[in-house]
Formats: C-alpha cells, sequence, structure tokens
C-alpha cells in the first residue's frame, strides 16, 4: 500500500453532522454526570469515614454503633451508586436535550437546532426545500460552537474540590 492512499475523513452530510454533534454532546453530558455522582459518592464516604474515625477517637464509639454506621453507608452507598451511576450508565440522554444544552452557549442561536430535529421528525409532511433551509441553519449556527465545551462542569469540579478537601 502506497503513502498517502488511506482517506483520512469522509465527508459528511448535514444531516451526518448534526447527529455526529448531538451524539458527541449526549456521551459528554452522560460521562460528566456520572463522573461527578462518583466523585461525589467518594467525596461522603470519605467525610463519613473522617467523621466516624474523630467520633470514635474523641467518644469511644460502641462496635455496634460503629456496625450501623457501616451498614447504613453501605446500603445508602449502594443505592446512590444504582439510581445516580448505574441507572445514567444504562439510559441515554434526550437528542433534545443535548440541542439545548449546545443552543443554551451561543444566544445566535434562536431554536434552529431544535426546531430542525422537531421538524425532522415530519419530514415527509414539510417540503423539501424547506427542511433544507431549516438544516443549512442548524449547521451553521452549529458550526461556531465547540461542542466539546458546552457541557457545564462546573459541579463534577466542586466535588473534586470537596474531596481534595476530606
Amino acid at each position: 500500500m502506497a503513502l498517502g492512499t488511506q482517506p483520512y475523513g469522509q465527508l459528511l452530510d448535514y444531516e451526518q453532522y448534526i447527529d455526529h454533534q448531538l451524539r458527541q454532546t449526549r456521551l459528554r453530558i452522560k460521562m460528566t454526570d456520572i463522573l461527578t455522582a462518583g466523585v461525589s459518592l467518594l467525596a461522603v464516604g470519605l467525610g463519613v469515614l473522617l467523621l466516624e474515625v474523630v467520633l470514635d477517637h474523641m467518644v469511644g464509639l460502641p462496635l455496634f454503633v460503629r456496625q450501623v454506621i457501616l451498614a447504613v453507608g453501605l446500603a445508602g452507598g449502594l443505592a446512590f451508586l444504582f439510581k445516580k451511576i448505574a441507572l445514567p450508565a444504562i439510559r441515554s440522554v434526550n437528542s433534545f436535550y443535548a440541542a439545548r444544552t449546545i443552543e443554551e452557549t451561543d444566544p445566535s442561536f434562536k431554536n434552529s437546532l431544535i426546531n430542525y430535529l422537531d421538524l425532522r421528525r415530519h419530514r415527509e409532511e414539510l417540503p423539501e426545500a424547506f427542511l433544507a433551509a431549516i438544516e443549512a441553519k442548524a449547521v451553521g449556527d452549529l458550526t461556531k460552537v465547540e461542542v466539546d465545551s458546552v457541557v457545564n462542569q462546573r459541579r463534577l469540579i466542586q466535588m473534586s474540590y470537596a474531596m481534595a478537601g476530606v
């Protein structure tokens, strides 16, 4: 095989480009939520452990109290793990939510991406030129936004600081 004969990429049509950007945003939203929940669980677990150790040294907790704290902590941790980490990992993020997240970053969007997603579901009922114009507007707006930076990671950073503080 000669060098340079391998194509570097593929040209995407407008619909594929929009779907790709939405898929990237949906994945980023899911990963941020799961990581935030994981760091939160770790921070709270370490905080409870620290509090238990301090109380045990100050007043000498009986074995029964330590066992109750362990049981309640494990049950609460497993429930949190299931609800905030396992279920979101299985479920998918709605495309409309991802589109809204993208559109909130730039006021020039004016719902062009959400309108396109909504109208695309009724493709056969609309004139082709109308849908193509909406699609072109959505793509034009989407190219102005860096989708890797649209997901707010403030809570993840805050929980990371809290865990580091504990």
